[in-house]
């Protein structure tokens, strides 16, 4: 495996008009958050991590500087933990349904991947028991997503636990995709890096703050294994850009502000899904509590011919779950302009009535 087929397939409709696929929000103008655009591209001492973005990072997760690592996007940070701990013939243990490169990943490792279930019939809540029954002593990484993708489930906080002590216990690591949980951070939600030295976090500013185009994520973990990680990435990219950098504390520094209006704009936006679902009879999903996407089921027909036709002849698009690993659902983001949601739930009602 040395693709993601996900990928390849999103980047294919990223410039879809009526983009139900989308996990995240807009993305804001940034003219407002830069009063000279030449101090954007001043030159400055990041090579191992740009210092007033690490402590603005550590600062909003409650955790030490040094246990930040900037890299460009969750997406690769998620490679650099995988590289950190995998070599062939290493097992990962990956959660189903799961977001298609977290286990194509591994997989570019020479790892053997073993699934662990999550579904609606259990709120999509992973099962400590079934993990400990498919730990091994080949057993390297447990991933996870957190809120899960494709789902938005947040991970009850006693199961979380429980996790973390398998992952003490039998010396292995989770690592937890966190992107969505920064939806929940007015709730007092941080991460779950600093609960545990065996617990590595990937978050970025793609999701809640729609900053995309910047590619600004990050790892949180303890501290060795962080210094770990930064000379690990001298062998990819050696440092971060420096303006994404830069515009990453600015908007950061914004940040609670900029999530006050996109969580208001997510809670109108879902009450449309939410309607158009109870409104269709073949369509039926655990209704997530928080964050910009959810997993329906589709009980009428073949979800790719669906996803095709709305392409096709609507210029609208959905994720088909054949990518997560439940062909016969869909997953569905509503963090998009309300008028663009409003048209593409219409689109979609068309097609299957």
């Amino acid at each position: 495996m040395n693709h993601s087929s996900y990928i390849s397939w999103a980047k294919k409709h990223h410039n879809i008009k009526y983009n139900l696929a989308s996990s995240g929000m807009p993305s804001p103008l940034l003219n407002h958050l830069v009063e000279d655009p030449r101090k954007i591209l001043e030159p400055v001492d990041h090579e191992n991590g740009w210092a007033p973005l690490m402590k603005t990072i550590a600062n909003r997760y409650e955790v030490n500087p040094n246990q930040v690592v900037p890299v460009h996007s969750a997406s690769f940070a998620n490679h650099l933990v995988c590289a950190l701990f995998l070599n062939p013939g290493d097992e990962v243990l990956v959660e189903d349904p799961a977001y298609e490169p977290l286990v194509s990943l591994p997989k570019y490792f020479n790892a053997t991947v073993k699934r662990f279930d999550r579904n609606a019939k259990k709120r999509y809540q992973p099962n400590p028991q079934q993990i400990e029954y498919l730990i091994t002593d080949k057993t390297k990484l447990i991933i996870l997503t957190n809120l899960h993708n494709p789902s938005g489930a947040l991970i009850d906080e006693n199961i979380l636990w429980q996790i973390i002590d398998l992952a003490e216990k039998y010396g292995c690591f989770v690592l937890i995709d966190e992107v969505y949980l920064e939806f929940l951070y007015p709730n007092g939600e941080r991460t779950a890096a600093k609960h545990s030295d065996h617990i590595l976090a990937t978050r970025s500013l793609t999701k809640a703050f729609g900053l995309d185009d910047l590619r600004v994520g990050w790892v949180i973990t303890e501290s060795i294994l962080a210094e770990r990680i930064r000379r690990l990435q001298d062998l990819f990219m050696t440092s971060m850009a420096a303006p994404s950098e830069r515009l990453g504390l600015l908007m950061l520094e914004k940040a609670d502000s900029m999530l006050k209006q996109n969580l208001s704009q997510l809670r109108y936006n879902f009450q449309l899904v939410e309607e158009f679902i109870d409104d269709q009879p073949s369509l039926s999903w655990y209704k997530p509590q928080y964050g910009s996407v959810g997993f329906v089921k589709y009980a009428g027909g073949n979800v790719d011919m669906l996803a095709s036709y709305l392409t096709e002849r609507f210029d609208t698009t959905i994720a088909p779950g054949h990518f997560f690993g439940a062909p016969d659902h869909f997953r569905i983001g509503w963090g998009l302009p309300t008028e663009d949601l409003e048209k593409g739930l219409e689109n979609m009602g068309k097609v299957i009535d």
